[in-house]
């Protein structure tokens, strides 16, 4: 559970949760994770506590995959998400349609 947060740590963030980790004791003396300020990334509270259950240092306290599964950022729907940003790409223009694809955009509307 702590590498699955660690990787939605740095995709949500950035950068990795503690930087590069070299020994033990470094592990061991972990700080409390530090989001950056609202000015450079505004982060909703729902993730932020997600990533504290899942990055917990001790696992017993750690969140269980049911408990990521049942959090509120995981269960959010809003239109104001947006995945990516596949909107800039460039997409490849057709040259022709074909009479198949004709029929089943009109089918469906499109």
């Amino acid at each position: 559970m702590w590498s699955l947060g660690a990787v939605l740590f740095t995709m949500v963030i950035g950068r990795l949760p503690y930087g590069r980790i070299k020994t033990e004791d470094e592990a061991r003396s972990l700080k409390p994770l530090v989001f950056p300020p609202p000015s450079v990334l505004i982060l909703s509270s729902q993730v932020k506590e997600l990533l504290i259950g899942m990055l917990a240092y001790v696992p017993s306290s750690r969140y269980t995959l049911n408990r990521v599964k049942n959090s509120e950022w995981f269960n959010m729907a809003s239109d104001r998400v947006q995945i990516g940003s596949f909107y800039l790409v460039r997409q490849p223009q057709k040259v022709c349609d074909g009479e198949r694809e004709r029929e089943v955009k009109a089918e469906y509307e499109i």
